[in-house]
């Protein structure tokens, strides 16, 4: 795939991903409306220009600026899909995302350009006090992800699979957006931050309900802690923020309710591993 732009109705949008396209109306929309130079197509819908309110956070601060689309990279586009007569596959990753507010690890405003180091499997398995830097760490960044809405990327992709011109997405994000901007059949490679699961008898439950209960058993460390909600906060790709806190030892974890397990999130942390489930259904897409 290669870097898309558009001018919609509203605002000039430039290319945060591999295949960033900014149409509502599909393959017809792109041969129909494109003209040379810079492309301007007339999307079917409005969006705003800017991300859902967060105290000191401002679309720059997570997307980075991509390349104008060319005359001839759009006819190569276009013919591309067109070969591929609906037997085509979309993999996606974090750039993708990036338009709706949620940063990534390698673009010159990620996470690593910070000095982040994500959490590993290992890690978390294996170290009490590492799961607690990763809960107290997430009770303040993941409001700002489940806030997240989906782009014009996301609405187009489900555009194009409801047009049948793609079979499906394999997405390397965490975030559903593609599931809530309209895609019916998403593989999602690394899992959902939207879930916990035990790793003794594997229940699930909403993160919601877990962010809930880590808020009421942690009310006073939270108090202490963390900075006002009005405060701006350093927010990282996976799900966190960063927080100038180095001692952990007061910060509670619930247990799982039924077998009092350890909960985690139902993603795949840097050195985890795909389930045999997840290869095999991405082999067949």
């Amino acid at each position: 795939p290669l870097p898309f732009c558009c001018k919609s109705d509203e605002a000039e949008c430039r290319c945060t991903s591999m295949m960033n396209v900014c149409c509502f109306d599909g393959l017809r929309g792109f041969r129909q409306r494109a003209f040379s130079g810079r492309i301007s197509l007339r999307c079917g819908a409005t969006f705003p220009n800017t991300l859902t309110a967060w105290p000191g956070l401002a679309l720059c601060d997570f997307m980075p600026e991509g390349s104008p689309l060319t005359q001839d990279r759009l006819q190569r586009l276009l013919a591309f899909v067109e070969l591929a007569g609906g037997n085509l596959v979309c993999l996606t990753g974090a750039g993708f995302s990036t338009e709706s507010g949620v940063p990534d690890y390698r673009s010159p405003q990620g996470s690593y350009s910070k000095g982040h180091r994500p959490m590993r499997h290992q890690e978390f398995v294996g170290d009490q006090s590492s799961r607690a830097r990763y809960w107290s760490r997430s009770l303040r960044g993941w409001r700002f992800f489940d806030a997240a809405v989906p782009n014009r990327a996301h609405l187009c992709l489900a555009a194009l699979e409801r047009e049948n011109y793609i079979s499906g997405v394999v997405t390397q994000n965490v975030d559903g957006l593609h599931q809530r901007g309209g895609s019916q059949r998403v593989l999602d490679l690394h899992g959902r931050n939207d879930k916990v699961a035990c790793l003794s008898c594997g229940k699930s439950r909403r993160r919601a309900e877990f962010q809930e209960e880590l808020e009421a058993v942690n009310e006073a460390w939270i108090a202490t802690h963390l900075p006002p909600a009005d405060i701006a906060i350093d927010v990282r790709a996976d799900g966190d923020a960063h927080l100038n806190v180095q001692d952990f030892r007061g910060f509670s974890v619930p247990s799982c309710s039924t077998c009092g397990g350890t909960m985690i999130p139902t993603v795949v942390f840097f050195g985890g591993s795909l389930s045999p489930e997840v290869r095999a259904t991405a082999d067949r897409m």
